[in-house]
């Protein structure tokens, strides 16, 4: 089993394995690269995080702030309209319209009606 491997089942593995390394300083790269665009810059940013995500449709606004480290190897997705709790570590796919945190990232509960209607009443 390969560290990467032992690494997404939850098990104690060497985070300075080259090829961790290669992949964390890759990620790292197209961060600091997305964090250096200007708000102008869309069409630029969208082809990062294709990269950095190479199965999500960008369905909803996602934020992200650093530190992060993004996984390109594995391809990992989260639902439209979810929302990840700060510092989560995300190791399996996310489903649509849930909070979720924790390490590893766990589903919390289904965001509701609710939840949207504290939205609205915030924006007005």
């Amino acid at each position: 089993m390969t560290e990467y491997e032992k690494m997404h089942n939850g098990m104690i593995y060497d985070c300075m394995n080259e090829e961790l390394m290669a992949i964390q300083k890759e990620s790292h790269r197209l961060c600091e690269i997305y964090n250096s665009l200007g708000v102008d810059k869309g069409e630029e940013k969208d082809k990062i995080l294709h990269k950095l995500f190479p199965n999500d449709d960008f369905g909803a606004f996602r934020a992200m702030e650093a530190p992060i480290f993004i996984d390109n190897l594995r391809e990992i997705k989260i639902g439209n309209r979810s929302v990840i709790g700060a510092g989560s570590v995300v190791t399996k796919d996310i489903p649509e319209g849930v909070l979720a945190w924790g390490n590893p990232c766990k589903v919390i509960r289904k965001i509701t009606e609710k939840d949207s209607m504290y939205f609205k009443v915030k924006k007005d």
